[in-house]
Order: structure tokens, then C-alpha cells, then sequence
């Protein structure tokens, strides 16, 4: 085969392997629950709104606070 005909075969099967994680990507967006999808969303949301406002709280806190 020499090199290019080798170069050809790993670019060949490399093409292969995105055209199959392309599908595999395309099959989990299609066959999504958008509902569970955005309800899942909006958790994560509440969960970050919550932690990003008790590192404010804690963040106000200095040792004046525990004398």
C-alpha cells in the first residue's frame, strides 16, 4: 500500500468514527425528553442561583463577625 495508501486508510476509518459519534449525537438530541430536559435544566439552575448566594453570604462574613 506504501504511506499514502496507509494515510488514506487511517483517514478513511478516522471519518468513519466521526460519522458514528455524529449519529450516536444526533439519536440522544432527537430521542431527548425535552420536558425532563428542561425540568432537568431549571434544577441545575435553582441549584446554581443557591450555591452562587451562599458564597455571597459567606463572603460578607469577615472575623468581626465571630468576635
Amino acid at each position: 500500500k506504501g504511506n499514502v495508501g496507509h494515510r488514506l486508510e487511517v483517514a478513511r476509518d478516522h471519518m468513519e468514527q466521526i460519522k458514528i459519534d455524529m449519529e450516536e449525537f444526533r439519536s440522544r438530541f432527537e430521542d431527548a425528553d425535552l420536558l425532563e430536559t428542561i425540568t432537568d435544566m431549571e434544577k441545575q439552575q435553582q441549584s446554581y442561583q443557591a450555591a452562587l448566594s451562599v458564597t455571597g453570604k459567606v463572603s460578607e462574613l469577615s472575623i468581626l463577625n465571630y468576635i
